[in-house]
């Protein structure tokens, strides 16, 4: 079944977040966000951009995909979901990107579970 809204979809709109593309059932959210990657950056640090994108920095440079792969393991880290979960589908060689995520809803962990994880972003 294919739900026109979301209460994670709600949540990633709350928070500031733009969601360029999403599919879901009952089991699954499928979603693309954009984001800013500052690889080589002295701290790592995850924000939310005036155009809705998340803007994550990151210790690793940008050389032989390292700063990709650290931006998912981020992603993966602060949104509970496994990083098989998470593809970067645009923007391999650039600043700017979009990932795709997958948020499989299961007994441990249920809609209000990523929910928080998404308010968690805000603070």
């Amino acid at each position: 079944m294919v739900l026109t809204t979301h209460p994670l979809i709600d949540q990633f709109k709350a928070a500031g977040i733009n969601i360029h593309q999403y599919t879901t059932t009952d089991n699954y959210l499928d979603l693309a966000i954009c984001i800013r990657a500052k690889p080589g950056s002295k701290l790592q640090k995850m924000l939310i951009g005036q155009g809705g994108e998340i803007i994550i920095s990151t210790t690793k440079r940008a050389v032989e995909g390292e700063a990709n792969k650290a931006i998912k393991k981020i992603l993966s880290d602060t949104l509970g979901v496994s990083g098989s979960n998470i593809s970067l589908d645009k923007g391999h060689n650039s600043k700017h990107k979009r990932y795709l995520i997958r948020f499989i809803f299961t007994k441990h962990k249920q809609v209000e579970y990523y929910i928080k994880k998404v308010a968690n972003l805000t603070k």
